[in-house]
């Protein structure tokens, strides 16, 4: 079973029961190791473009990154799969311009950010429509 462990401002939007539904739908997709964790921040535009300069090179603040610990050997029971960093502001200007609740951003930019770590990747449009498509799908089978 996968848990999530979070830490922000706004604690109030994303809780226990947010994760859990979030991370019980993706298990009906996909095979996690026993006992995993991620990580989940929330950040600001600011907090997010000095990650995204001293992550990626790009200066500029993004909606998530997505940090993956899969290939290192980490101690102890838990399995720890890797970091999700949501920039809160851009999540609110994105879902204001797509027509959805603030909630439905976050859900769909932390499954994002999984969907990352877990090894999917949207370099070209086949694999952009894949993960687009399992995307909606765990959100669905989540009540988004």
């Amino acid at each position: 079973m996968l848990s999530t462990q979070w830490s922000a401002v706004r604690k109030y939007l994303l809780g226990k029961v947010f994760f859990e539904n979030l991370n019980n739908a993706l298990e009906k997709y996909l095979v996690l190791p026993d006992r995993s964790i991620v990580s989940v921040r929330l950040v600001s535009d600011q907090q997010m473009k000095k990650l995204n300069r001293l992550g990626r090179g790009q200066d500029y603040p993004t909606d998530v990154l997505a940090w993956s610990f899969v290939s290192e050997p980490l101690a102890g029971p838990e399995k720890w799969l890797g970091e999700i960093i949501i920039n809160y502001q851009q999540a609110n200007r994105q879902a204001r311009d797509l027509g959805h609740s603030l909630r439905t951003e976050l859900a769909w930019l932390y499954l994002h950010g999984l969907l990352h770590i877990l090894g999917y990747d949207h370099k070209n449009s086949s694999q952009q429509q894949q993960m687009i498509k399992l995307t909606e799908e765990i959100l669905r089978q989540a009540g988004f």
